[in-house]
């Protein structure tokens, strides 16, 4: 995990992560689906200055319990 993610992570960080999500345009957050169930997420995160016209891929995946 990058170290911009909350912890420990609370329902307040869970609510303003969807704000932030939903306000995105062009939208670079997508859900990772596996046989119907939320497994994960994976977005493009833009990058600053001379590399404003690229992005990396962020991904994080679940664990089964």
């Amino acid at each position: 995990m990058r170290d911009i993610f909350p912890h420990p992570y609370t329902l307040k960080d869970a609510l303003q992560f969807i704000d932030i999500i939903s306000a995105e345009d062009p939208q670079l957050t997508f859900a990772i689906e596996y046989n119907g169930h939320f497994a994960g997420m994976i977005s493009l995160i833009k990058q600053p200055d001379v590399y404003r016209k690229s992005a990396k891929p962020g991904f994080w995946i679940g664990e089964r319990k």
